[in-house]
């Protein structure tokens, strides 16, 4: 005889917030459908990427740890002194690189800032605990190491969205000294279409390759961490989202307001899911202006 389902798969039952297992596993369901605009846009951001490694002054590939995928494109400021965007990639922890988030030095370089663009492992190869441990290492090299590409080590300001954006996330709840430094680098944070709590990628479909328990969720939930001094945010989401998307944004912005982070939310009309990528290259976005104004830009 097989083995009883496990409770929360069993068909028709509720298991986060009254949603049956189907529905939250639609709630977390990201993919786009597949078509001809779809593909313009994917081609589109692999051109611009590539455009933007060939006419900005990047070192690429710079090992920021020992393991293969702890490697940082850096595209330096024009002057000293200048703020740091940290961007961490999305792709649910599972897909995607450093590569695929070059486009936006096209946005920060020129207004007068350093940018980065961090790599790390994927699951289900690595652990979100080892992906979130590889992050918080970039960060702490990049403080280190800002004075060489005219970074200032402390205006580092993180940039995620989605994955990148629980992983930016994390990164604000380090435990500094333990990573060589005195105090956060961290002078403020842009969250977009996060993940805050894991509870639910526990229960859907996305555990099978997040891998996570119920202590591990909690451990690596933003929404129940914040160990830092409070740091100006920007918590972003789309407004075509997914109502559990909605929500984690929402939920999270009110959990660090109450803990004294200065926190502005911005709904981007129309978005769905993928849709806060382009936004954030338009210089004329409300998004894109607030980004840049936190980093004093």
């Amino acid at each position: 005889m097989g083995r009883p389902a496990a409770p929360w798969r069993i068909k028709g039952k509720k298991v986060y917030r009254g949603y049956s297992q189907a529905e939250l596993d639609a709630q977390y369901d990201v993919a786009e459908p597949p078509g001809e605009k779809r593909d313009r846009e994917r081609q589109w951001v692999a051109d611009e990427n590539a455009r933007v490694r060939a006419a900005h002054d990047c070192r690429l590939d710079v090992p920021y740890g020992a393991g293969a995928a702890e490697r940082l494109d850096i595209f330096p400021a024009r002057k000293p002194g200048a703020p740091v965007a940290v961007f961490i990639h999305g792709g649910y922890w599972k897909q995607f690189s450093k590569e695929d988030e070059s486009l936006y030095a096209d946005l920060f370089v020129p207004a007068g800032a350093a940018y980065v663009s961090v790599d790390y492992a994927l699951a289900p190869g690595a652990t979100l605990d080892e992906i979130v441990r590889q992050c918080r290492a970039a960060t702490a090299w990049v403080a280190k190491n800002a004075a060489g590409f005219n970074g200032d080590p402390t205006r580092i300001h993180l940039i995620g969205r989605s994955a990148g954006a629980h992983l930016a996330a994390m990164v604000l709840a380090s435990d500094w000294p333990s990573l060589g430094l005195a105090r956060s680098p961290v002078a403020g944070a842009t969250l977009i279409s996060g993940l805050y709590d894991l509870e639910p990628i526990l229960l859907a479909f996305t555990n099978e390759w997040t891998r996570l328990d119920r202590a591990t969720a909690f451990r690596l939930s933003p929404q129940f961490h914040f160990l830092d001094a409070p740091v100006p945010l920007i918590v972003a989401w789309g407004g075509a989202e997914t109502a559990e998307f909605i929500r984690q944004s929402q939920d999270y912005a009110v959990a660090a307001q109450a803990r004294g982070f200065p926190c502005t939310t911005i709904e981007i009309p129309g978005a769905r899911h993928s849709g806060s990528r382009l936004v954030l290259y338009d210089r004329a976005s409300a998004l894109t202006r607030a980004v840049l104004a936190q980093a004093g830009l």
